[in-house]
């Protein structure tokens, strides 16, 4: 059983590509965005997740139960709290000495209980509201937490073929409830924030790094040339959906990405 740490350069520059997607997304000046698909930066970084989060859990998924929820939950504690203990208390400071120079979201009064519970993204939900420009951007780490709280249940109970079943399911799974969703609160045009900030939603984003995880030794059996027509058609279909406006017609183009 492999457990040790290593950590893997080649990633970085997914990183790197994922956060200057994510600030282009939210560059707004002037008003009209340079680059429309910023959005799948967020995706990078959900899809990066779920790789190294099932890769890790798979190497520890022989140990006795105990061990295996501690290791991995003591593990996800110390990278998240230290920063997040850090930037709660200076938000706030910052949110009571500006908010009123600032239009959108509410009192924190209102949803700091669901900051502090990783659970924002149901506010948001709840109270179809943003939350402000110090903390609507919680919502996908609310969704990462939430990740953690499901997924290591999966993969320590589940056996190999269930995995290699249930994984993949939520790729395709995901996207359709992308599509129904929003007709279900009135509308598809514009979906509405459940769409968007749900981990069921989001799951195929998790899934595609999972299963690259799960599946990694067969990936590598594979012929390159199959990889490359696979790589291929993917970058196709995202530039036809660029290009024709389509990312902005509504959430059934959207959801192809």
């Amino acid at each position: 059983m492999d457990t040790g740490k290593k950590h893997l350069a080649s990633l970085d520059s997914l990183r790197g590509i994922g956060v200057i997607l994510i600030f282009a997304d939210h560059f707004v000046f002037p008003a009209s965005y340079y680059i429309q698909f910023g959005w799948i930066g967020l995706w990078i970084f959900f899809a990066l997740s779920g790789y190294l989060i099932t890769d890790g859990l798979l190497k520890i998924r022989e140990l006795p139960i105990g061990q295996y929820f501690g290791r991995f939950y003591l593990k996800r504690a110390f990278r998240i709290l230290p920063a997040f203990f850090v930037f709660f208390p200076i938000s706030v400071a910052l949110y009571f000495t500006f908010s009123r120079s600032f239009a959108g979201g509410s009192s924190l009064g209102r949803y700091w209980i669901y900051i502090a519970t990783f659970t924002f993204n149901r506010y948001q939900t709840i109270a179809n509201l943003a939350g402000g420009v110090w903390f609507a951007h919680l919502w996908s780490l609310s969704v990462e937490e939430q990740f953690y709280v499901i997924w290591p249940w999966l993969i320590f109970f589940l056996p190999m073929k269930w995995l290699k079943k249930v994984v993949p399911a939520w790729i395709v799974l995901a996207p359709i409830l992308r599509l129904i969703v929003p007709s279900l609160y009135g509308g598809a045009v514009r979906p509405p924030i459940f769409a968007y900030s749900s981990l069921l939603c989001q799951a195929d984003a998790f899934a595609i790094g999972g299963c690259v995880a799960i599946f990694r030794d067969d990936l590598l059996r594979q012929s390159k040339k199959l990889m490359w027509i696979m790589t291929l058609a993917v970058m196709v279909i995202g530039l036809v959906n660029y290009f024709t406006g389509a990312s902005a017609a509504g959430s059934y183009w959207r959801t192809l990405g």
